[in-house]
Protein backbone atom coordinates (compact mmCIF):
# COMPACT_ATOMS: atom_id res chain seq x y z
CA UNK A 1 0.00 0.00 0.00
CA UNK A 2 2.86 2.13 1.12
CA UNK A 3 4.17 1.50 -2.65
CA UNK A 4 1.32 3.01 -4.31
CA UNK A 5 0.87 5.29 -1.90
CA UNK A 6 4.63 6.89 -3.00
CA UNK A 7 4.18 6.09 -6.90
CA UNK A 8 0.91 8.35 -6.90
CA UNK A 9 2.24 11.21 -4.33
CA UNK A 10 4.82 11.18 -7.56
CA UNK A 11 2.64 11.13 -10.34
CA UNK A 12 0.08 13.88 -9.05
CA UNK A 13 3.11 16.57 -7.69
CA UNK A 14 4.27 15.46 -11.97
CA UNK A 15 0.82 16.16 -13.38
CA UNK A 16 -0.22 19.03 -10.76
CA UNK A 17 3.46 20.51 -11.89
CA UNK A 18 2.91 20.41 -16.06
CA UNK A 19 -0.31 22.40 -15.34
CA UNK A 20 1.84 25.47 -14.41
CA UNK A 21 3.37 27.59 -16.71
CA UNK A 22 6.93 27.79 -14.35
CA UNK A 23 7.61 24.30 -14.92
CA UNK A 24 6.78 23.60 -18.20
CA UNK A 25 8.85 27.10 -19.39
CA UNK A 26 11.72 25.64 -16.75
CA UNK A 27 11.98 29.18 -14.80
CA UNK A 28 10.67 27.25 -11.77
CA UNK A 29 13.48 26.10 -9.78
CA UNK A 30 14.94 29.49 -10.04
CA UNK A 31 11.85 30.75 -7.93
CA UNK A 32 12.36 28.06 -5.72
CA UNK A 33 15.63 28.58 -5.67
CA UNK A 34 16.14 32.58 -4.65
CA UNK A 35 13.60 32.34 -1.99
CA UNK A 36 15.45 33.23 1.13
CA UNK A 37 12.89 30.86 3.39
CA UNK A 38 14.15 27.68 1.50
CA UNK A 39 17.80 28.40 1.41
CA UNK A 40 19.79 25.87 3.49
CA UNK A 41 23.37 25.19 2.37
CA UNK A 42 25.35 27.16 -0.17
CA UNK A 43 25.57 25.58 -3.82
CA UNK A 44 28.14 26.85 -6.78
CA UNK A 45 27.20 29.81 -8.61
CA UNK A 46 27.28 27.93 -12.00
CA UNK A 47 23.98 26.25 -10.72
CA UNK A 48 21.92 29.49 -11.03
CA UNK A 49 22.78 29.73 -14.37
CA UNK A 50 19.67 29.78 -16.15
CA UNK A 51 20.11 26.72 -18.37
CA UNK A 52 20.78 25.03 -15.48
CA UNK A 53 18.03 25.72 -13.41
CA UNK A 54 15.58 25.15 -16.60
CA UNK A 55 17.67 21.49 -17.03
CA UNK A 56 16.86 20.94 -13.83
CA UNK A 57 13.35 21.91 -13.66
CA UNK A 58 12.87 19.30 -16.56
CA UNK A 59 14.77 16.64 -15.25
CA UNK A 60 12.54 17.05 -11.74
CA UNK A 61 9.25 16.77 -13.63
CA UNK A 62 10.87 13.57 -15.93
CA UNK A 63 11.74 12.03 -12.74
CA UNK A 64 8.52 12.54 -10.94
CA UNK A 65 6.94 11.14 -14.11
CA UNK A 66 9.11 8.02 -14.02
CA UNK A 67 8.85 7.64 -10.47
CA UNK A 68 5.40 7.62 -10.62
CA UNK A 69 4.78 5.48 -13.74
CA UNK A 70 7.77 3.58 -14.50
CA UNK A 71 8.83 2.40 -10.91
CA UNK A 72 6.62 -0.59 -11.77
CA UNK A 73 8.98 -1.83 -14.53
CA UNK A 74 11.47 -4.34 -12.87
CA UNK A 75 13.82 -3.22 -15.66
CA UNK A 76 13.86 0.71 -14.55
CA UNK A 77 12.92 0.40 -10.57
CA UNK A 78 16.59 0.24 -9.56
CA UNK A 79 18.26 3.19 -12.08
CA UNK A 80 15.13 4.81 -11.02
CA UNK A 81 15.84 4.60 -7.48
CA UNK A 82 19.18 5.97 -7.52
CA UNK A 83 18.14 8.87 -9.53
CA UNK A 84 15.62 9.45 -6.86
CA UNK A 85 17.83 8.98 -3.82
CA UNK A 86 20.04 11.17 -5.59
CA UNK A 87 17.78 13.67 -6.28
CA UNK A 88 16.01 13.94 -2.88
CA UNK A 89 19.76 14.00 -1.32
CA UNK A 90 20.69 17.06 -3.15
CA UNK A 91 17.49 18.79 -2.27
CA UNK A 92 18.22 17.53 1.64
CA UNK A 93 21.34 19.56 1.16
CA UNK A 94 20.17 22.44 -0.46
CA UNK A 95 16.67 23.48 1.17
CA UNK A 96 15.35 23.72 4.38
CA UNK A 97 11.91 21.33 4.42
CA UNK A 98 12.87 19.28 7.80
CA UNK A 99 12.70 15.38 7.61
CA UNK A 100 10.28 15.23 4.37
CA UNK A 101 13.63 14.16 1.84
CA UNK A 102 13.94 10.82 4.83
CA UNK A 103 10.35 10.58 4.53
CA UNK A 104 10.38 9.69 1.04
CA UNK A 105 13.67 7.62 0.73
CA UNK A 106 12.63 5.18 3.90
CA UNK A 107 9.53 4.14 1.49
CA UNK A 108 11.90 2.89 -0.95
CA UNK A 109 13.24 -0.10 0.58
CA UNK A 110 9.50 -1.40 0.29
CA UNK A 111 10.67 -1.34 -3.65
CA UNK A 112 13.33 -3.80 -3.45
CA UNK A 113 13.52 -7.10 -4.38
CA UNK A 114 13.90 -9.23 -1.41
CA UNK A 115 15.86 -11.76 -3.45
CA UNK A 116 17.71 -8.95 -4.73
CA UNK A 117 18.58 -7.54 -1.31
CA UNK A 118 19.43 -11.28 -0.37
CA UNK A 119 21.87 -11.30 -3.41
CA UNK A 120 23.81 -7.98 -2.51
CA UNK A 121 23.71 -8.74 1.34
CA UNK A 122 25.74 -12.21 0.53
CA UNK A 123 27.95 -10.65 -1.93
CA UNK A 124 31.45 -10.55 -0.82
CA UNK A 125 34.24 -9.11 -3.70
CA UNK A 126 36.98 -10.81 -1.68
CA UNK A 127 36.80 -13.96 0.23
CA UNK A 128 38.23 -13.35 4.14
CA UNK A 129 38.33 -16.61 5.74
CA UNK A 130 41.65 -18.19 6.50
CA UNK A 131 41.50 -20.73 4.23
CA UNK A 132 41.70 -18.36 1.47
CA UNK A 133 44.48 -16.63 2.69
CA UNK A 134 46.55 -19.99 3.20
CA UNK A 135 45.71 -21.04 -0.48
CA UNK A 136 46.74 -17.67 -1.41
CA UNK A 137 50.07 -17.50 0.14
CA UNK A 138 50.52 -21.27 -0.88
CA UNK A 139 50.17 -20.19 -4.72
CA UNK A 140 51.75 -17.01 -4.37
CA UNK A 141 55.15 -18.98 -2.30
CA UNK A 142 54.93 -21.09 -5.89
CA UNK A 143 55.29 -18.77 -8.36
CA UNK A 144 57.84 -17.12 -6.19
CA UNK A 145 60.20 -20.31 -6.60
CA UNK A 146 59.37 -21.59 -9.61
Amino acid sequence: MIQLQLALMYLVAFLLKIRGAPWLQGTALFYVYHLDELRRFPLPGWFYYPIVLKIGSWFALLLEFSLGVLIWVKEFRYVLMALGLMFHLFLEYSLNIPLFQWDILSAYVLFIDPKDLDRVLSWRPFDWSANHFTAQTQRHREIQSG
